[in-house]
């Protein structure tokens, strides 16, 4: 495990190196704020650390044009050798410059008294909100990103990073083309094989295009979906009534029945969400092809961890917060199925959102 087939050093080469160095360095997180001093150990029997030599540097990653990975040292500079004896602890004073923070990370490499490299140590600058901030600024036009610093001086926080695959096309050119989803709840800003997702609801009832966020949903989840050779498909009636409800839970509920459904398909399968008009509300359905659920458990699906699950592979909450959810804004919730031929839960919403005290669950 220390090399691969062709002498390539692997991950455990450099964890060995790391465990047994005569030198510990332990690097704490970087921001802007960071003081320059970092503890270390001297592990060493019979040598003093001021025999030893640090180097710090400053580098730069390659970029999403970039066709291979590589890093950049901007700037680097000695640090002074703490007189520490063997066994003792102290600490490494680095003298950085005061715009440090403009580097993406930080190496810190020790040598032995012969010169010979100990270990080189790193640690990302902010984390990686420099690093997912550069890839969607790069590949957002002028009005695109106008629209994210909009949402930003606003207060909006990213609240999610859904990594997503690089599409083939992308290999083939130097950047990817963006793109903007936009719903009631949130705003994906998509680009350079990575999405981010703002939160755009305080918890407030307000106007809910239902198709719009059935879309959105559908398409944040269809990539992962695909990775379990699931597809998901829409069956939407136009023009549906706006309806006054809270898209975040309705956004939370929808989620909670995709999962529901991509667990009854473990080989595989395929979910259709149906929106239409309903009762004096509309309705929307989310039918999958998978197991079914027995008719002994069809009256115990909506209680708080009741699960058919292996052990850690579910608590069992995500039908009943479903259930909670629609009682606070007002809807009930159905499910039919058959045994091997899979699932359907039916969920009313009413035009206007109004809890109810007590909803039966079927």
């Amino acid at each position: 495990g220390v090399v691969g087939p062709h002498r390539e050093k692997e991950g455990s080469y450099y964890a060995i190196r790391e465990i047994f160095s005569p030198v510990k360095v332990t690097l704490p997180k970087i921001t802007a704020t960071f003081d320059g001093k970092i503890p270390a150990e001297n592990r060493f029997h019979f040598t003093n650390l001021r025999e030893c030599r640090f180097e710090w540097q400053l580098v730069n990653f390659s970029g999403i044009a970039d066709r291979q990975p590589f890093h950049t040292v901007i700037q680097s500079g000695q640090v002074t050798s703490p007189d520490l004896k063997p066994l003792q602890q102290g600490f490494l004073i680095l003298e950085l410059p005061t715009d440090f923070a403009r580097a993406d990370a930080l190496y810190l490499k020790a040598f032995d008294p012969h010169g010979k490299e100990i270990f080189c140590w790193s640690q990302k600058i902010n984390g990686n909100r420099k690093s997912t901030n550069q890839l969607v600024s790069l590949t957002l036009d002028e009005q695109q990103q106008k629209l994210r610093d909009r949402l930003r001086a606003q207060g909006v926080e990213e609240d999610n990073i859904l990594p997503i695959e690089r599409q083939a096309a992308d290999l083939t050119r130097e950047k990817g083309i963006p793109e903007i989803l936009e719903s009631d709840t949130l705003i994906t800003l998509k680009a350079a094989g990575i999405a981010v997702t703002f939160s755009k609801t305080d918890g407030t009832i307000r106007d809910v295009q239902l198709n719009t966020l059935v879309s959105d949903v559908a398409t944040l989840r269809r990539r992962e979906a695909s990775h379990k050779n699931i597809e998901i498909h829409e069956s939407l009636e136009p023009d549906l009534p706006v309806i006054l409800s809270e898209p975040a839970l309705l956004r939370q509920l929808l989620i909670n029945l995709i999962n529901n459904a991509m667990d009854a398909m473990p080989e595989g399968g395929s979910i259709t969400i149906r929106t239409k008009r309903g009762d004096g509300g509309v309705c929307m359905q989310v039918e999958d092809s998978g197991f079914g659920i027995p008719d002994e458990n069809m009256g115990k699906i909506f209680d708080p961890f009741f699960t058919t699950k292996a052990p850690g592979k579910g608590a069992g909450l995500g039908l009943s917060i479903s259930h909670g959810i629609l009682q606070r804004i007002g809807g009930r919730i159905f499910a039919t199925s058959r045994p091997g031929h899979g699932s359907t839960f039916t969920v009313q919403l009413p035009v206007e959102a109004r809890p109810i005290p007590s909803c039966p669950p079927a």
